[in-house]
C-alpha cells in the first residue's frame, strides 16, 4: 500500500514573515543602534542648529535695538486730515502733535481716540494710523453743518454755524445756503458750545421744511427763544407760525392745515398763528390779524 506524502499550503504571510526575519537580522539591533548614534551626532546636523539658532537671537537683538535704541521708529512727522483734505493749521493737529519724538508703538490708539473726541464734540468718527516707520496720521470726519446761527447780545449780531449735533461748529461765520435761525441772548457763545441738542434742532429744521411743503410758503428764518422752549417760523408773507418744542411739531402743522379753508392763511393780513394751546380736541388754533 502505498502513502502519497502530503503538501503543505505555505500562505502569502508565512513568506512574508520569514523574509522579514531574514532581513532583520542584516543588522543587529546593537549594530543598528550604533549607526543610529553615528547619524545623530552629524557635526553638519548640529552646525546647522547652531547657525539657525544664532539668525533667529541675532534678529531678535536686532529689532530690539531699532525699536528701543533707534531712532527709526520715533514720531518725526504727524498729519491731520479731513475726508481726503490735509489740514496743516488746527488746534486738533496740536493734539497729535505731542507724540513728536514719542516711540510710534507707544501711542494709543484707542486711548487717543476717546481723548479727542470728547475734546472736540464736533468730530463724528476717527481713525489713526500709524505710518511706519515714523509717520503718525490722523483722520476725522466732523458732523454736518446743518443751519446758521445769529445771536443779538445787547444789539450786537454774532454769526455761528451750527452742526447736525446743534453744537458751534465755526464761529464768526455763515453759509448762505444753509436755514437761519436767530436769538437774543446774555452773552455770546463759544466754539464747540452746545446750543440745543441734535434732536431739538432736527426737529426746527424738519417743521420749516414740512410746512413749506404743506402750505407753498416760504420761511424766512426761525426764532428761537431758549427759555420759552419754543420757536416762531417767520413766513414770507411776514408773519409767524408759533410752535412748542415740547410737543409734536408735526401734531402743531397739522391742526393749521384742518383749519386752513377757514382761515386763508395766503390772503389772510396776519401778525401771528399760534399752535401751542391745545383745545379740547387738540385742534385749536389761535391767531391775530393786523
Amino acid at each position: 500500500m502505498l502513502f502519497k506524502k502530503r503538501k503543505t499550503n505555505i500562505s502569502l504571510y508565512t513568506k512574508f514573515s520569514s523574509y522579514r526575519r531574514k532581513r532583520s537580522t542584516a543588522y543587529p539591533v546593537k549594530e543598528r543602534s550604533q549607526i543610529d548614534r553615528v547619524l545623530s551626532s552629524n557635526p553638519l546636523k548640529r552646525s546647522g542648529k547652531f547657525f539657525l539658532y544664532f539668525f533667529l537671537l541675532a534678529g531678535l537683538i536686532y529689532v530690539g535695538y531699532l525699536i528701543f535704541f533707534s531712532e527709526t521708529f520715533i514720531v518725526t512727522e504727524t498729519a491731520l486730515f479731513e475726508g481726503e483734505t490735509r489740514i496743516d493749521h488746527d488746534v486738533i493737529l496740536s493734539e497729535v502733535n505731542v507724540y513728536k519724538g514719542k516711540l510710534i508703538f507707544s501711542v494709543q490708539k484707542s486711548e487717543l481716540t476717546r481723548e479727542l473726541i470728547a475734546k472736540y464734540p464736533e468730530i463724528e468718527k476717527i481713525s489713526i494710523k500709524r505710518r511706519l516707520p515714523n509717520k503718525l496720521y490722523v483722520y476725522i470726519e466732523k458732523y454736518p453743518e446743518v443751519a446758521n446761527l445769529q445771536v443779538y447780545v445787547e444789539e450786537v449780531q454774532r454769526k455761528y454755524v451750527l452742526n447736525t449735533m446743534g453744537t458751534v461748529s465755526l464761529a464768526d461765520a455763515e453759509d448762505a445756503n444753509l436755514p437761519y435761525i436767530v436769538m437774543d441772548r446774555e452773552k455770546a457763545y463759544n466754539s464747540r458750545e452746545q446750543v440745543m441738542t441734535g434732536t431739538q434742532l432736527e426737529d426746527i429744521l424738519k417743521a420749516q421744511k414740512l410746512f413749506e411743503q404743506k402750505f407753498n410758503m416760504k420761511i424766512i428764518d426761525i426764532l428761537y427763544l431758549e427759555k420759552a422752549r419754543e420757536y416762531h417760523l417767520r413766513t414770507e408773507k411776514n408773519f409767524s407760525i408759533w410752535l412748542d418744542m415740547t410737543q409734536d411739531y408735526k401734531a402743531q402743522l397739522s391742526k393749521l392745515k384742518a383749519a386752513e379753508q377757514k382761515l386763508n392763511i395766503h390772503t389772510t393780513p396776519l401778525a401771528y398763528i399760534d399752535l401751542r394751546i391745545a383745545g379740547s380736541k387738540g385742534e385749536k388754533v389761535i391767531f391775530m390779524r393786523k
